[in-house]
């Protein structure tokens, strides 16, 4: 039945261009898999993010992923700009539907998308958000009816060109009839170009405010990301850590392109915590474009800690050795 409601979702968006010359379309589909080339050495994962602007003031987004045999809702809202419709001097938007709020600089600006990596996310949920915006300030305010979390929060946009900066504080019942906890959230980005190079700088910091113990959580988290692009060579670094261990993880990334239309990468992890190897995993390979796709082809070499960096999908249990993977990319 979920796969089904999911569907016809799809299809009803895929039919809006159909009924209005207003509607605008498009979005983003991907697939890929992984395989060792063992009897069940093998895994899969596709996307599908769709958005579509129904007038001037609604709009829609749905973003489904499927690993393997499953096929799950990421998220799916609609978006209605009331300051628009009412003519308000300041910016109000609601949003209703599935999703998370939409604010982590550290996943803003890591090519890595590990927005957990510095426990700085809230999961996603049904409810309702407001955006208010008056000027630089953005003020967001997130609901979950059914388990009753809030999350409250103030951006400052660009005081600075190229600064944005959020604070935002979080109260939720984690874990049903457990515990309740609350948090503070505090996150920051920046981006410019001097010259030729394009430096970019993420951030989050996470910080408990209740003593959690059932399960034990840390007090504070954090993660940073540096991007830097200068011609045809692009690289990251960034570091993750928490109470437990102040520098955990390190992740590494580096493109060169010859040409247009092709990359030649590799990427890393690598731990710093106690107790662990240094060497988690790696990933290389090619990517390149054709028109308005963009294929890949590599090879992951796993460790049994690994959180696979680029590959379509993969796990120490599935493919503790790593293996061969493949993807595209369209973008419509």
């Amino acid at each position: 039945m979920k796969k089904l409601l999911v569907l016809s979702a799809l299809l009803g968006l895929l039919a809006l261009p159909a009924f209005t010359a207003d509607v605008t379309f498009g979005g983003d589909l991907t697939y890929g898999f992984i395989s060792d080339f063992s009897q069940n050495g093998r895994d899969e994962n596709a996307t599908i993010d769709m958005k579509g602007s129904v007038d001037d003031y609604n709009s829609v987004a749905i973003s489904l992923k499927g690993i393997g045999e499953t096929l799950g809702t990421e998220k799916a809202v609609i978006t209605t700009d009331v300051g628009a419709w009412l003519g308000l001097p300041v910016g109000v938007k609601l949003q209703w539907g599935f999703d998370d709020p939409d604010w982590n600089w550290f996943g803003d600006i890591s090519v890595f998308e590990k927005e957990s990596m510095s426990a700085a996310s809230m999961a996603e949920y049904w409810g309702l958000d407001l955006y208010i915006t008056a000027g630089m300030l953005e003020i967001e305010l997130a609901g979950d009816p059914e388990s009753g979390n809030l999350l409250a929060g103030l951006a400052v946009k660009e005081p600075i060109e190229g600064l944005n900066a959020e604070l935002y504080w979080w109260q939720g019942d984690t874990a049903p009839n457990v515990w309740d906890q609350s948090q503070i959230h505090f996150g920051a980005g920046y981006g410019g170009a001097f010259g030729d190079f394009d430096l970019e700088v993420g951030a989050n910091f996470m910080y408990n405010m209740d003593d959690v113990t059932v399960p034990a959580e840390d007090a504070w988290a954090y993660g940073l990301a540096v991007t830097g692009a200068f011609s045809m060579i692009y690289g990251e670094v960034a570091l993750t850590g928490n109470e437990t261990d102040a520098l955990n993880r390190v992740y590494v990334y580096a493109t060169v392109a010859p040409i247009d239309l092709l990359k030649v990468f590799v990427d890393a992890e690598l731990s710093l915590a106690d107790g662990t190897e240094a060497f988690q995993g790696m990933e290389f390979g090619l990517e390149f474009e054709t028109g308005g796709t963009w294929w890949a082809i590599g090879y992951q070499i796993n460790n049994e800690a690994f959180e696979n960096l680029n590959s379509p999908t993969a796990d120490a249990v599935t493919l503790p050795d790593g293996g061969l993977f493949a993807y595209w990319d369209i973008n419509y």
